[in-house]
């Protein structure tokens, strides 16, 4: 009976940890991507405009590429959570009075 209640947290915690490990050899094969690509650029920019300039090209690169990640982390997100709603107790409170009321009034005729 307890397992009927397992199954859903253990399938999503299944989920989560083949996306965390698929997620990060991604992510490692994408960096190592980047790594050849970044000396195959470099190897054509040294050939073409000399090793100042290619490095200068390179470096000028990596620096727009992180000014622009730092300012899409640092824009606050577009959605807003409304806030939870607040209990109102003198809802409940004037729904007993105006009871008694009602009562009252009934015994009166």
């Amino acid at each position: 009976m307890l397992q009927y209640f397992l199954f859903p947290v253990q399938h999503a915690l299944r989920r989560a940890a083949r996306r965390a490990v698929f997620g990060t050899v991604a992510g490692l094969l994408m960096l190592v991507g980047a790594a050849f690509l970044t000396l195959a650029a470099w190897i054509y920019l040294a050939s073409v405009l000399g090793i100042f300039y290619a490095a200068l090209v390179l470096g000028l690169v990596f620096v727009g590429i992180g000014l622009i990640v730092l300012a899409i982390g640092l824009r606050p997100p577009r959605y807003r959570h409304p806030p939870p709603p607040v209990a109102q107790p003198t809802t409940l409170v004037s729904a007993f009075l105006s009871g008694i009321a009602a009562g009252q009034g009934l015994r009166r005729k």
